[in-house]
């Protein structure tokens, strides 16, 4: 009924946002179901480029549990079941070795999202993190681990922590809104923010792991779309297509795109 669909190396994921089914796709093949039992739904799922796979759901008795696969899908690898925190999302390192765990709960009476590091090699029992990250009161929207760190895309912010659960960087929209973002580069994040909720004038925004602002580029078109992907960015207007370089340099433009809706960039350009 809320189909989600991702991928992860060579795998395709789909899954029903608060439902109880997942599938996972290989060369046009099912190759993996899940349906989770009475109580159980599905918050969110997500694949590593190895096909490791996270699922973030709900638990009877706790707040929130995370249960990993590795990629031979055969039983579960480890399932981590909280009553401290509530769990919003979780993402596998690209070496498969950790999990990172988005929780927010309260912290010194204010709201607190928190990126929770666990090594895979634990038993179930041992619930206490490797490494916690505070990321403040912002509202995460979307959580990714990459080879360059764990980047945390908020409602006011985008910050970056390492491996060893220390903040890295941290990259404030200074009271503009996030109108588009893509967390998909390769050592980089494009984010699209805006003085205001509407209109058309905005800045796109290529940050690095660091939390410093690599380069900056006003776009005073209405943006459709926005895909970043290996070193390029892609962005849609409503009659052609840019590409940039991550320094946000032009590298290609296709014109006449009009009825064109989403644009979707591959790594190799």
């Amino acid at each position: 009924e809320h189909p989600a669909v991702s991928a992860g190396g060579d795998t395709a994921l789909i899954y029903d946002v608060g439902g109880e089914d997942l599938l996972l796709y290989r060369d046009r093949e099912e190759l993996f179901s899940l349906t989770q039992g009475e109580g159980q739904s599905i918050l969110s799922a997500g694949l590593n480029e190895n096909g490791w796979l996270a699922v973030v759901h709900q638990e009877s008795g706790y707040k929130g549990a995370v249960t990993i696969y590795d990629n031979s899908y055969e039983t579960p690898l480890i399932q981590l079941s909280l009553s401290s925190r509530f769990v919003m999302d979780a993402a596998v390192s690209p070496d498969n070795r950790s999990v990172a765990v988005l929780t927010v709960g309260l912290a010194d009476g204010s709201f607190d999202s928190r990126v929770d590091i666990y090594r895979l090699d634990r038993t179930e029992a041992d619930t206490e993190p490797d490494h916690t990250c505070s990321v403040g009161g912002d509202a995460v929207l979307a959580l990714r681990w990459s080879g360059s760190g764990i980047w945390v895309l908020g409602e006011t912010s985008l910050s970056v922590v390492s491996p060893g659960g220390e903040l890295a960087g941290t990259y404030d929209y200074g009271g503009r809104y996030l109108k588009a973002f893509s967390l998909d580069g390769d050592g980089t994040a494009a984010l699209l923010l805006g003085k205001y909720r509407a209109g058309s004038t905005a800045e796109l925004v290529a940050v690095e792991p660091d939390g410093e602002a690599r380069a900056a580029l006003d776009v005073a078109e209405q943006v459709l779309s926005l895909s970043a992907a290996g070193r390029y960015v892609g962005v849609l207007t409503a009659d052609r297509l840019d590409v940039y370089s991550q320094s946000l340099e032009p590298y290609s433009s296709l014109e006449g795109t009009q009825g064109a809706q989403t644009v979707l960039l591959r790594a190799d350009g």
